[in-house]
């Protein structure tokens, strides 16, 4: 695994969707929307030469925190800024070198 993140995205729900198609005089339904939490994991496997994105849909935020949090840190990831990483070869030498 290369990187880990939290990601939140606002979506209408289909029976929002097919509510707003509904020819009714009454309440707007385009306008209802949901937040939707995702786990995104960007890996990278050299044994099988696959790499790719996915993501996962949790709940809610805190069960996305606690799965990124637990999740990196089993990976060995580092955190910068809301973003944990693996650090390459060329990361840890620039942080040697003055």
């Amino acid at each position: 695994m290369n990187s880990a993140f939290a990601d939140t995205q606002k979506r209408r729900p289909s029976a929002a969707t097919v509510a707003s198609n509904v020819p009714y005089f009454g309440f707007p339904f385009g306008f209802i929307k949901t937040k939707v939490r995702y786990l995104t994991l960007q890996y990278n496997d050299p044994d099988t030469r696959v790499s790719g994105i996915t993501s996962f849909r949790l709940d809610n935020k805190d069960l996305v925190d606690s799965v990124l949090f637990t999740l990196a840190n089993k990976a060995g990831l580092t955190p910068r800024g809301d973003v944990y990483i693996r650090k390459t070869d060329s990361d840890e030498a620039k942080k040697t070198i003055p």
